[in-house]
């Protein structure tokens, strides 16, 4: 009536599903770690930036549509290729004055890296042509690439374009240097 391989399938079965229960081992598992103090800190996992985010916010209107499509997919390739997103954003005098400048920058850094999942891999540009100020904040893994000395260096660069009115081609420059100096100490 029954087979012997019949009954050793049947009692395999048994054992697998009796073996393969993971809830309790599992719950149990945690419990017991709970109890001993042990956290288990999970690895903060990169957060690219969704599509439906810009990475130019251009409220000075001092780059054309053309334009600000071209710097958007500046980032939005160096993001893909080095996991650091930078955003750009210029504003105007009228929205905001000198003395809050640098505290809106850092407010707009918090904001972009919560974006990105508080990685502490990202990185904000503000440009006001109205006050000639600009400002870079970045977080701890950024730092390990580029110094405030060398962003300093650049925005000295790229003065010359920005004082005769070209803009992009100053903001351009001046992206592209600072994309250079973090790929080129990323393998040092």
């Amino acid at each position: 009536m029954f087979s012997i391989k019949k009954i050793s399938a049947f009692v395999i079965l048994i054992a697998l599903f009796g073996a393969c229960n993971p809830s309790k081992q599992l719950n149990q598992a945690v419990v017991d770690r709970k109890e001993q103090g042990v956290k288990v800190q999970f690895p903060a996992q990169q957060i690219a930036t969704p599509a439906n985010i810009n990475m130019v916010y251009d409220y000075e209107n001092i780059y054309t549509p053309d334009q600000e499509k071209k710097l958007d997919s500046l980032l939005r390739n160096f993001e893909t290729s080095n996991l650091i997103p930078i955003k750009l954003v210029t504003v105007n005098s009228a929205s905001l004055q000198k003395p809050d400048f640098d505290a809106n920058n850092a407010e707009l850094y918090k904001e972009w890296d919560l974006v990105h999942g508080k990685s502490g891999k990202t990185m904000i540009v503000t440009i006001s042509t109205e006050m000639q100020k600009s400002k870079t904040d970045y977080g701890p893994f950024v730092a390990k690439f580029i110094s405030e000395a060398e962003i300093a260096n650049i925005v000295g660069q790229s003065m010359p374009a920005m004082q005769r009115g070209d803009f992009f081609e100053g903001t351009w420059s001046g992206l592209n240097q600072m994309m250079d100096i973090i790929r080129n100490n990323v393998g040092k």
